[in-house]
């Protein structure tokens, strides 16, 4: 029964769509030679982010030196929210 419930999607189409909810994202790796396009959209998030719009969720935040570290978080999904690289 265990695999079962599991098996479970927790988000279908047709429940997010009833609770007029979405999911969407944007590869930005297919975008790099749109350097205008990018600053723009990076500037608008930056500003949202300034007027406490958007307030990303950071998990930790972990020094370059200790990236596999960090990596390894990732790996394992302990995170909750972003893990950031700083110098």
């Amino acid at each position: 029964m265990a695999r079962q419930v599991a098996g479970i999607p927790l988000l279908t189409p047709l429940g997010l769509m009833d609770r007029n909810r979405t999911v969407s994202g944007v590869n930005i790796g297919h975008l790099w030679n749109q350097a205008p396009l990018l600053r723009e959209e990076l500037e608008a998030v930056l500003d949202l982010w300034r007027k406490g719009v958007v307030r990303p969720r950071v998990d930790e935040a972990v020094p370059f030196a200790e990236a596999a570290r960090a990596h390894r978080r990732l790996s394992e999904r302990r995170n909750v929210g972003k893990v950031v690289l700083v110098p």
